[in-house]
């Protein structure tokens, strides 16, 4: 099992975190990734590789994958935007991730190399926080939007063979 560190512990400022790995049956705990802001990890499909969300700077916020021990971290966002939230698709072959890259957070979808990111929901609000549906035919998420004088937030559901056009 992957987690990680609190890295708000002082809002809106962010703090280093690390992500560490807990074997379930020793409750042996390792740190996988440190230095910086590291947060939203997540097991490949197979195993090997963990992917995760890397602060750089205080407003970029960019999509990494690396081995599963941690080794040889790799940004695949490469966007000044913010982009971070990142889940694998159960075959291993996309990313969905979150991006506020037109102004709003939506759903964007890439290959697992980073390339070819395309929106997938064309959200108003904030929608962030993908998952995979087992068959990876569709991606679930939560969109936010302030209303009256409160915040509205619905879980929501995207087609992943219906995406919007590439826009970036």
């Amino acid at each position: 099992m992957l987690f990680c560190s609190d890295d708000d512990l002082k809002p809106p400022a962010k703090n280093a975190s690390e992500i560490f790995s807990v074997d379930l049956g020793t409750r042996d705990v390792a740190t996988l990734i440190s230095g910086g802001t590291n947060t939203y990890p997540s097991w490949s499909p197979d195993g090997k590789k963990i992917l995760f969300r890397r602060m750089l700077g205080e407003m970029n916020s960019e999509v990494f994958v690396a081995n599963g021990d941690g080794s040889d971290a790799q940004n695949l966002s490469h966007h000044p935007a913010f982009d971070g939230w990142p889940a694998w698709s159960p075959d291993g072959t996309m990313i969905a991730f979150a991006s506020n890259r037109n102004a709003n957070y939506q759903i964007w979808l890439m290959k697992t190399d980073g390339s070819e990111p395309r929106l997938l929901a064309n959200t108003e609000g904030r929608a962030t926080e993908p998952r995979w549906a087992p068959d990876g035919r569709i991606v679930y998420f939560t969109n936010c939007k302030k209303a009256d004088f409160g915040v509205d937030c619905q879980i929501m559901a995207a087609m992943v063979g219906e995406q919007v056009p590439k826009r970036q």
